[in-house]
């Protein structure tokens, strides 16, 4: 996980932004493709924001326990 699925996360969104892009569809596909890759970029922004909240907790456990 980590470095992997942010670089999955952001060959996804280059995929749906190039067909968003792709003047040849019509307005109805680009737009359904554009609504996916915010999706996705919804979802990778949820993904850093535990990323983070997991490193702060690691940083104030660096043995796993709990601090009570």
């Amino acid at each position: 996980m980590g470095v992997w699925d942010f670089r999955w996360f952001e060959q996804e969104i280059e995929k749906w932004m190039k067909l968003v892009l792709n003047e040849s569809l019509s307005e109805d596909d680009r737009a359904m493709y554009l609504k996916k890759a915010e999706q996705i970029i919804e979802s990778r922004d949820r993904y850093a924001k535990e990323w983070e909240i997991k490193a702060a907790w690691w940083k104030d456990n660096p043995n796993g326990y709990r601090s009570e």
